[in-house]
């Protein structure tokens, strides 16, 4: 587990909240305003209905619902500006909805109290009606924040309780109603702390999940990335990073099914450093590796690129021609490299000269399979180093003598 999922962790057991999940929640607060205005809406607009046959001048309920539009339009551009932010500052704009569900809560207690007290019986039990319903709705959208849903809750429910204990009625009941509309708030409240939780911790686990499928596919990425470097390790030789045997026994398999397919040849240079291990005694491994590789870079620039390159081990290199037009190409590749290879090497201040040993197969008069093309090719170079070395001999000359 990564240090940020266990944070996130700690935080959720802790009751503390992040700044990746506060500002998860509060986006998710801002998703649910526009579904949620717009059923306050048609609740405030029932109320308006239901309450506008009361006897008498409805100036109070018009101007009410007044308040009520601004108040939703007030917060539906609010939600609109904030989902279109980029980078909100989230507590900002968290207080602006927490500002936003208290005065809706107010509206809603205002029906509650000034409104409830003028109406019939019947409106009253709708009121009641529609602000329970209203509040029953508002629990789950507003849970995301236990201020927002406390503020909207009690501001719309205690004025109800106010009218229903203390003011005189002609039923007697209505204490009993308000009683009712106390549990009523407190069962509410518990609800809002439930899903508050269970809304926070659905948010930490999407995090801890996310972060946890981020590490798996971090550690599939590593894990790629050393198979492929085992894998290259396996078939390249770590100083000269040429192709090793078992690559290059791979290649040449390849090469002869394409030769033996097209009807051409393909010929293998057998090359060994002359009086090597002489000079790794007399300068050590160190400048014997040095002079390995400044040797095999010339090789590299000499050959062409449809050519691989090999090194079997200790002084011994291989070369597989492939593409050969002519035979001359062949003998004109050799006589370069004994030529290029027999040069001086400067290596700290010492003039080291080398020479090479080739011995070449060709297919398919040499050999047709692997083995075969390799011990001829090897024949042929034993065969220049016992005729005085720093030359190259064909595997049929070899055999003829």
């Amino acid at each position: 587990m990564s240090m940020n999922t266990q944070y996130d962790k700690e935080n959720l057991l802790s009751g503390t909240v992040n700044p990746k999940i506060y500002s998860a929640l509060v986006i998710h607060l801002y998703q649910l305003l526009y579904i949620s205005q717009l059923a306050s809406l048609f609740c405030a607009t029932i109320i308006l209905m239901g309450l506008f046959n009361l006897p008498g001048d409805n100036t109070l309920l018009l101007a009410w619902y007044v308040f009520f539009i601004i108040i939703f339009a007030m917060r539906i551009i609010m939600m609109k500006i904030f989902m279109k932010q980029k980078d909100p500052d989230f507590r900002l704009w968290k207080n602006l909805y927490v500002i936003g569900a208290l005065l809706s809560g107010l509206c809603w207690g205002f029906v509650g109290s000034f409104l409830f007290l003028g109406a019939t019986n019947a409106e009253q039990i709708l009121i009641i009606l529609v602000i329970a319903g209203v509040t029953a709705g508002a629990a789950p959208m507003l849970s995301a924040d236990l201020i927002s849903s406390g503020l909207f809750i009690t501001a719309s429910l205690f004025p109800t309780i106010f009218s229903l204990c203390f003011f005189k009625h002609t039923q007697s009941n209505y204490p009993l109603f308000g009683a009712a509309v106390i549990c009523y708030y407190f069962y509410l409240l518990v609800l809002c702390f439930r899903l508050h939780d269970i809304i926070k911790n659905s948010i930490g686990l999407k995090f801890e999940n996310d972060t946890l499928l981020d590490n798996i596919s971090q550690t599939k990425n590593q894990l790629e990335i050393i198979n492929k470097k085992l894998a290259h390790a396996a078939t390249h030789d770590p100083l000269t990073n040429l192709a090793n045997r078992i690559l290059f026994e791979h290649n040449l398999i390849k090469a002869i099914a394409r030769a033996r397919k097209n009807n051409t040849i393909l010929a293998l240079l057998y090359i060994d450093l002359d009086n090597f291990k002489e000079i790794n005694d007399a300068y050590g491994h160190h400048t014997g590796d040095r002079l390995l590789l400044q040797l095999i870079e010339r090789i590299r620039k000499n050959t062409r690129q449809s050519d691989t390159v090999a090194r079997l081990g200790g002084d011994e290199i291989t070369i597989l021609l492939e593409k050969i037009n002519h035979p001359e190409i062949i003998y004109l590749t050799a006589d370069r490299l004994c030529e290029i290879l027999a040069a001086p090497v400067i290596i700290h201040n010492h003039i080291i000269k080398v020479t090479a040993s080739i011995g070449i197969s060709v297919f398919p008069e040499d050999g047709e399979d692997v083995e075969t093309l390799l011990k001829n090719a090897d024949k042929a170079m034993y065969y220049v180093k016992e005729h005085g070395r720093n030359n190259f001999h064909f595997s049929a000359s070899a055999s003829e003598k």
